[in-house]
């Protein structure tokens, strides 16, 4: 006899983030990026800042949630190089 539906075990997806990645609050990634709460707030505001996750339907920043290893690949991103000869602008003139 094949065993009834509904006492089957629920099914859990898998986790796409490591069980040992590390989960930031906003001021905690703002300490890791060294700059300001308000800096770390106006960045996720506006689309520009890491990826992030709300653990509950708030709005407010003690609900969001950053996995540190998708701040800093955001960080590394965003690494700018110098020109090779800084002593000509971006307008092509010395």
């Amino acid at each position: 006899m094949m065993a009834s539906s509904k006492h089957a075990a629920p099914t859990v997806a898998p986790l796409t983030a490591s069980e040992n990645e590390i989960i930031l609050t906003e001021s905690e990634c703002a300490h890791l990026l060294s700059i300001s709460p308000t800096t770390m707030y106006a960045l996720r505001k506006s689309g520009l800042g890491p990826s992030f996750s709300r653990i509950s339907p708030g709005r407010s920043a003690s609900n969001v949630r950053y996995l540190k290893s998708l701040v800093v690949q955001w960080l590394v991103s965003r690494i700018e190089t110098a020109p090779a000869d800084s002593s000509v602008d971006e307008g092509g003139e010395e």
